[in-house]
């Protein structure tokens, strides 16, 4: 197989490998999907093992020339979507959460529930999250500090029974923290 049949079967693989999900709806109806697969697919002999493009050079440049010009397309498609869901998250306020001081505070898009209605809801589950998340790491530092009590400071020239003891002495004083 020459190095030119490589990269077109390469090519041929990647393009095919994405074609279904984008046929999903990850564009708009798909016509771009389609586009691609009928370009590569009047190019390249999809049928044959021996993956074979045709021979004419400007059949070549004409591929080329398409196929970059549909990839500007679903690039600039995709660009579109981003600033409509961006523009919509904003309008819906899913891009920000308010704080107590009545700040507001960026979240991840799609992190709150749609709807202003939900607002004051979701200001007091995101509440009880950081105060259980506080909670969480105050018990983990507590632990960790026993731990590093119990630690010898020259543990590498410990014989193996040191080592088993030093070993039961971090794990009490692991259990004892969360008793």
């Amino acid at each position: 197989m020459t190095d030119q049949q490589k990269r077109v079967d390469a090519a041929r693989t990647t393009l095919l490998g994405i074609l279904p999900g984008m046929k999903k709806g990850l564009l708009y109806g798909g016509s771009y999907a389609d586009d691609i697969e009928t370009l590569l697919a009047s190019h390249v002999d999809l049928q044959s093992e021996n993956t074979v493009l045709k021979e004419s050079a400007d059949e070549h440049a004409l591929f080329d020339a398409e196929t970059d010009q549909a990839f500007k397309d679903l690039d600039h498609q995709i660009a579109v979507q981003a600033e409509e869901i961006e523009r919509l998250n904003e309008r819906l306020e899913n891009n920000h959460m308010f704080d107590v001081h009545g700040g507001r505070i960026a979240v991840p898009p799609g992190s709150i529930p749609d709807g202003i209605e939900c607002r004051d809801d979701t200001i007091r589950l995101q509440g009880n999250r950081i105060s259980a998340l506080t909670e969480e790491v105050e018990r983990l530092r507590e632990t960790l500090r026993r731990i590093e009590a119990a630690t010898p400071r020259n543990t590498n020239s410990g014989s193996a029974a040191d080592m088993a003891s030093w070993a039961q002495a971090v794990a009490r004083t692991a259990l004892e923290g969360e008793r």
